[in-house]
C-alpha cells in the first residue's frame, strides 16, 4: 500500500523490470508513482487515472501523447468498438476496458509479424 508502506514499495520499484497497476485514482498516489516508475522498462497501467495510464509502455508501444498524433484508443480498436457500442464516450471507454481484459486471450490468434511487440 502506497500510503502505509511507501519505503519498501519505493525500494522494490527501484530494481523492477516490470510494473503492473490497476485502479489507482488518488492524486497523491498517482504523483508518487509517476516519479518512481519512469525508469521501469515494461509498464502496464490500466483502469486508473489517465496521467498514470499514459506511462504504459511495452516494447515500442506506449500510451503517451505524441506530437501530431491524436491521443486515445488506437484506430483499429476504436473502429472495432464503434461496431458494438453507442456514440457515448463513456460506453466506448467501458467497451475498451472490457476489450483490454479479453485481449490477452485473443492475442494468441494474431500472427507474429502483426503483433511482435505485444507478444513479448
Amino acid at each position: 500500500d502506497i500510503d502505509t508502506h511507501p519505503e519498501p514499495l519505493g525500494e522494490a520499484l527501484e530494481g523492477a523490470d516490470a510494473f503492473f497497476a490497476s485502479l489507482i485514482f488518488d492524486f497523491n498516489q498517482v504523483n508518487w508513482l509517476s516519479d518512481r516508475i519512469k525508469a521501469i522498462p515494461h509498464r502496464f497501467v490500466f483502469e486508473s487515472a489517465l496521467e498514470l495510464m499514459s506511462f504504459t509502455q511495452v516494447g515500442a508501444f506506449n500510451m503517451k501523447a505524441q506530437p501530431g498524433k491524436k491521443q486515445g484508443m488506437p484506430p483499429a480498436v476504436k473502429s472495432l468498438l464503434s461496431k458494438f457500442s453507442s456514440t457515448r464516450e463513456e460506453d466506448r471507454l467501458d467497451g475498451y476496458t472490457s476489450f483490454l481484459k479479453v485481449g490477452p486471450k485473443v492475442l494468441k490468434y494474431i500472427p507474429v509479424d502483426k503483433a511482435q511487440d505485444m507478444r513479448r
